[in-house]
């Protein structure tokens, strides 16, 4: 598989979910009953839009045929073996918050970048190298020389003030189901700090019942996503 990047919406994941028997989607909600709308005028202006776009075919007898990668995307987003929760506090000239997901199951691997409350970007690709490079194009990991052995709980705020910088966290999850039920259990959480000018650093609880940050570097950091011990 290449790569294919789009747009996309709640709305338009959930109707093409609907299509395809899955009745949630990981780390994504939405309820438009909520809202006492038509849920029928709803679907058939979502399926309008979605024609429109190419990723769903009707045939004179109502039978609906979804676009092979949305076909995969929505299967990640319903079903995925891991996926991970990105938020990024980016301060340089302002301030800045992008949450990423990055869906896995096998070779595959969806990213949904979230706009706003509804709206997505979207990377469907087989290169993890490629999902990861994604998630950072705005938040790139900083590979400048270590400022400070470690970075203690009292100094983070002194020293980001003084210059830009980047606190990022990573959750890693996975599913587990008991009958019917579906419930997400956490692997694995991180936290770095990436300053601009004086290098990465990762939280670190071993010292500390607050943690320290200690330095990392792009291997380390890699890892988190890379390493498939323990899955």
């Amino acid at each position: 598989m290449g790569t294919f990047e789009f747009e996309t919406n709640k709305g338009e994941l959930f109707c093409l979910a609907a299509i395809q028997g899955f009745g949630s989607l990981l780390n994504i909600e939405y309820e438009p009953e909520e809202t006492g709308t038509d849920l029928l005028a709803v679907f058939n202006k979502l399926t309008e839009r979605l024609r429109n776009k190419n990723w769903l075919d009707e045939d004179f007898d109502g039978n609906m045929t979804v676009d092979s990668k949305m076909v995969t995307a929505i299967s990640l987003c319903g079903s995925a073996d891991r996926f991970w929760v990105l938020q990024s506090h980016v301060k340089r000239e302002t301030a800045a918050d992008y949450i990423y997901t990055l869906f896995n199951t096998g070779d595959d691997y969806l990213v949904l970048e979230q706009i706003d409350g509804e709206k997505y970007k979207g990377l469907l690709t087989s290169d993890i190298a490629a999902a990861v490079s994604a998630m950072f194009t705005r938040t790139p990991f900083t590979e400048t020389a270590h400022a400070y052995p470690k970075i203690m709980p009292g100094e983070v705020e002194v020293i980001t003030e003084q210059e830009s910088y980047a606190l990022v966290s990573v959750s890693k999850y996975t599913t587990a189901a008991e009958g019917d039920e579906r419930s997400l259990v956490c692997l694995d959480a991180a936290m770095f700090l990436l300053l601009d000018n004086g290098g990465a650093y990762m939280l670190s609880v071993d010292e500390t019942d607050d943690g320290v940050f200690v330095p990392v570097d792009k291997a380390g950091f890699d890892r988190i996503f890379l390493d498939r011990e323990g899955d």
